[in-house]
């Protein structure tokens, strides 16, 4: 058709190879920037120190020692060890065959340092939430127990530690108050974490998994209480 056109020349701008260096730049920049920060703010250490001392159970034996003497040079009344049970065939069962859970283990760990009195509180066999459902499972306990209105610390592995604060303070609210005390991780050096590949395995894990419990859990302590034992709280 006369007249008709379907296309035109038009000027476009486009980076010069100094921009293209920026340009790629800026993302590498910002991602060291976050992973920079990153240990310190998910290595939360804020313990209140008062009524019980909850140990999670799969930190390492160096890590229970570090609780137990933590428990030892504290005020803490009783000590409490959370967990989920350990999977079938693995080294554990072999190890500890007339145990069933990493809490039963754990406590029975620090018991052998000397410490009196431990209580293992496992919690039940979860394929999600894993540490959510062991807060869930203490608060049960120190429901059942009368040990409500408690002033409690959480005890952690490095850069756990930060989502381990958040999801036990979610599920024991309005039952007790909640610290936290990071312990050093074993595998790596938490000051060169980027050295190692287990330090970067660590790293990107906690800071995927922060951001899904933050972000994108909703949990309802009362309710999934119910869920977990069929029962209500």
């Amino acid at each position: 058709m006369p007249g008709l056109k379907l296309f035109r020349r038009a000027e476009i701008w486009v980076p010069t190879w100094q921009g293209w260096i920026v340009i790629f730049s800026l993302p590498c920049l910002g991602l060291a920037g976050i992973l920079s920060f990153a240990y310190p703010f998910l290595n939360v250490h804020e313990p209140i120190g008062s009524d019980y001392l909850v140990v999670e159970g799969w930190i390492s034996r160096q890590q229970l020692s570090t609780s137990a003497s933590l428990f030892r040079d504290g005020t803490y009344r009783e000590l409490i060890v959370t967990g989920g049970p350990i999977p079938k065939g693995s080294y554990l069962n072999l190890h500890y065959p007339d145990l069933e859970t990493e809490a039963d283990i754990g406590a029975a760990q620090i018991r052998s340092f000397g410490i009196s009195p431990v209580h293992a509180v496992p919690r039940p066999d979860a394929v999600k939430d894993r540490t959510y459902t062991s807060a869930l499972a203490l608060r049960k306990w120190l429901i059942d127990t009368d040990r409500t209105n408690a002033r409690l610390d959480i005890v952690s592995s490095g850069p756990h530690s930060r989502r381990s604060w958040m999801l036990f303070k979610i599920a024991l609210d309005g039952v007790a108050e909640i610290g936290v005390i990071a312990t050093e991780p074993t595998g790596y050096d938490s000051s060169r974490w980027w050295t190692s590949s287990a330090g970067v395995r660590a790293m990107i894990g906690e800071l995927i998994a922060y951001a899904y419990a933050k972000f994108l859990f909703y949990p309802n302590p009362e309710k999934d209480l119910k869920t977990v034992y069929g029962e209500a709280s």
